[in-house]
């Protein structure tokens, strides 16, 4: 019978005490939402006191100035070498005499140069064959008309003997 007795008060103090932990962690819950709302409230009224009253809110750039200059400065150096050495590092390495770097750059410039000469060949080539085909239109236009529309001995198209064209490699 002690034992069922002792049973019982146990289950009963668990009780109590399960209860009690309840009760704290819905006032800890409720001082909780009370503090996040008073912040709240605060930071409003703050906002408001600092937009309508221009004594406060110089006060707060003061202090804020105060606290937030130095780590500004020490951020701007920070930025300066990096920048510093970036440009370094771009010179130097600009200042080298690298073998890799001219040969391309030679390289890049002999194929330019190629693609420029080849592209006036091509220009000329286009110009001598349509002079060539109305050469050949007149000629042909001679022959078949037996010298009726002009003479086949002389074209008047044709390119005086002292005008040579530029050889293809030559501007």
């Amino acid at each position: 019978l002690a034992a069922f007795v002792h049973a019982g008060l146990m289950v009963r103090v668990q009780g109590v005490v399960r209860a009690a932990r309840e009760a704290r962690v819905r006032q800890k819950t409720l001082v909780r939402a009370a503090r996040k709302l008073q912040r709240w409230a605060k930071g409003i009224m703050l906002v408001k006191t600092l937009n309508t009253d221009a004594s406060k809110r110089d006060d707060a750039m003061k202090v804020l100035r105060r606290t937030l200059t130095p780590s500004v400065i020490r951020w701007r150096l920070r930025r300066r070498r990096v920048k510093a050495d970036m440009l370094q590092t771009f010179l130097t390495e600009l200042a080298k005499n690298n073998a890799v770097k001219q040969r391309l750059s030679l390289f890049l410039f002999q194929m330019r140069r190629l693609q420029r000469v080849w592209r006036n060949y091509l220009r000329r080539e286009r110009a001598r064959m349509v002079l060539l085909s109305k050469q050949w239109d007149k000629a042909f236009l001679l022959i078949r008309t037996g010298g009726k529309y002009g003479k086949i001995g002389k074209m008047a198209h044709a390119a005086p003997a002292a005008h040579q064209p530029a050889s293809p490699g030559k501007r």
